[in-house]
């Protein structure tokens, strides 16, 4: 049996648990240790450490869409059964993100650290520590690439379990590095190498696992041929990246320039924050891919079902974590990093809004990629990027941090307008949507729960207690409504199948029942 028979609806559901609770595991470290470094390490510092990221994320884009083009060609192969073939395509695209990687690291060695102290505005005393931890993040840009391909070959071959048992540990160590390096009484240098020699080892933890999954048999064996379909491919996804880093980054590089590093930080927190929705795409659509890949072509009936279930998933899970950052915004912010960060209560509430539109925007652009459509995905990010580099300077240059959130919403839903767009035109959302009375009435109660809840707020202050409460009739109804008049009787047992999974992982069991064959 080929590889699309292998993958049934409770693998796929059991992979984006493991996937879900692999991200959500981070989270409260995360929200302990950032107040920490920010506070000890200064605003300013701060700001670097995030632009050491920023420019990482530009230089990653060499990689020239290696690690998404594996993903598909693998999984396509696995579908037909020839292992053989997935297996040359491993090894093929391994040496090709050394050789890559060696390059775009000795390019950033030489080239960031003069582009930071010509472009950012920092203080006198911080511009040779900022030389200094650049030239040592060419090194994370190595490990960050390594990363990406390994963790495409592991998501082609549906081993999201393996995945998570590394990538988990890996992402709380690099919370925690900076932490122990403050303690210790070290500076922004030594925890920049600590970030490094995580990342590094990491990447070695992969290797080997994949060298076990996918190069174990037919090792070294090299396919040119199948290496110009993988460029092909890829090519048109680094142009997707490309782009996706320039609208993404941009926000944070005009911060730096045209005010100052220091309020990279004011806008970075709450833009952490709501990128914290994003492991609900980071959890789903790894998967959605690798399953698209396999279904669009030999079993149309699973594509559509998974196209729908997927996308009504994302829309409601979303739409739910959305809501509740931008009704208590304040209350998080102000509990969290304290009151010099009164700024980005406004920042937060912008950016949550757009990061619904942005998790629509990774489904559909998953869907596009999966039946081999990525050019459609370039295209709709080349209309946007001039858009996005004028409005962010406009905005930004009038009303600070504020106008850089306003000008990332804005984008996220023209972009997932877009996409949306392309999918009618592909053939991927065939189905027609009906509006029925259920989901008139549910909408309408969730916008009744809203009302209800903001009201709550106003009337009762910022108890403590009060607030916990509030949320959770908030989360509570919202469930509810979803549960019973916006998923039908397939999807209810879908969600079910999750909190089974979400039970078990944690746990350390297996469920006991049949597997979802209508997912």
């Amino acid at each position: 049996m080929g590889g699309e028979s292998r993958i049934t609806g409770n693998l796929l559901i059991k992979n984006s648990v493991l996937n879900f609770i692999g991200q959500v595991l981070t989270f409260p470290v995360a929200m302990l240790t950032i107040p920490y470094v920010v506070s000890n390490l200064g605003a300013e510092k701060y700001g670097i450490f995030v632009l050491i990221r920023v420019f990482v994320d530009y230089f990653a884009v060499c990689e020239i869409g290696l690690g998404g083009a594996v993903t598909k060609f693998i999984a396509e192969a696995l579908g037909k059964g020839k292992t053989e073939e997935a297996s040359r395509i491993f090894w093929t695209s391994l040496f090709s993100i050394l050789i890559i990687g060696v390059v775009s690291g000795t390019l950033f060695y030489f080239l960031v650290p003069y582009l930071g102290v010509s472009f950012l505005k920092v203080s006198p005393n911080a511009v040779a520590e900022m030389k200094t931890v650049f030239r040592i993040a060419s090194l994370l840009l190595l490990g960050i690439l390594l990363k990406s391909f390994f963790t495409g070959v592991l998501g082609a071959y549906q081993r999201f379990g393996l995945l998570n048992m590394v990538r988990t540990p890996s992402m709380i160590v690099s919370l925690i590095v900076p932490v122990v390096m403050i303690y210790l009484g070290y500076g922004l240098t030594a925890v920049v190498l600590g970030i490094v020699a995580s990342e590094l080892v990491t990447a070695i933890v992969y290797c080997l696992i994949c060298l076990g999954i996918a190069g174990r048999k037919h090792a070294y064996l090299l396919d040119l041929n199948s290496l110009k379909s993988i460029l092909g491919f890829g090519g048109w996804l680094s142009v997707i990246k490309i782009i996706g880093c320039i609208m993404t980054n941009i926000q944070r590089l005009f911060i730096g320039s045209l005010i100052a590093v220091v309020y990279v930080t004011y806008y970075s927190i709450p833009f952490s924050l709501t990128s914290k929705i994003g492991i609900i795409g980071v959890s789903i659509t790894p998967v959605v891919y690798s399953a698209t890949s396999a279904f669009h072509i030999s079993n149309r009936e699973k594509f559509e079902k998974l196209v729908g279930h997927s996308l009504k998933g994302m829309a409601l899970l979303y739409g739910l974590l959305s809501l509740v950052l931008v009704v208590f915004s304040k209350e998080v912010i102000l509990l969290w990093m304290g009151e010099d960060f009164y700024r980005s209560i406004i920042v937060l509430q912008i950016l949550s809004v757009g990061m619904f539109f942005d998790g629509m925007s990774w489904i559909f652009g998953t869907f596009l990629q999966g039946i081999g459509k990525p050019k459609a995905i370039t295209l709709v990010a080349v209309i946007q990027v001039p858009i996005d580099i004028l409005l962010t300077w406009l905005l930004i240059k009038n009303f600070g941090i504020t106008g850089a959130a306003s000008a990332w919403a804005l984008l996220r839903g023209l972009g997932a307008g877009l996409l949306y767009l392309s999918c009618k035109r592909f053939h991927v959302l065939d189905f027609r949507f009906r509006i029925n009375t259920n989901y008139i009435k549910g909408l309408s109660l969730i916008l009744l729960i809203l009302l209800v809840t903001v009201l709550l707020k106003t009337l009762h202050g910022a108890s403590l207690l009060f607030l916990v409460v509030n949320a959770l009739i908030l989360i509570v109804g919202y469930v509810f409504v979803a549960l019973n008049y916006l998923l039908d009787s397939t999807q209810k047992r879908i969600v079910i199948e999750n909190v089974k999974l979400c039970i078990s992982v944690l746990l350390m069991r297996k469920v006991q029942g049949q597997t979802v064959q209508n997912t």
